[in-house]
């Protein structure tokens, strides 16, 4: 689980994403985008598109999942 957690998720994630013949101008919105996982790849997919990630970030939603730590996430 420690490893799916601190790789598996990122390589499902970009197979998933490899399926989509990108062009670079997509518009892409997330919703429920948590901590970012799904849309922050998508990004690394654009060029002149953009995407956008919404959620209420509740507290007692998943461990680490706040607005804080997505934008975070989007800086790294």
């Amino acid at each position: 689980m420690v490893i799916y957690g601190m790789i598996g998720k990122f390589t499902v994630r970009d197979l998933m994403l490899s399926k989509v013949a990108w062009k670079g101008g997509e518009m892409v919105s997330d919703i429920g985008t948590g901590t970012g996982l799904l849309i922050n790849g998508v990004a690394k997919h654009l060029t002149t598109g953009k995407s956008i990630g919404i959620d209420i970030w509740r507290a007692e939603g998943l461990s680490n999942n706040t607005r804080a730590n997505t934008l975070r996430n989007a800086e790294l």
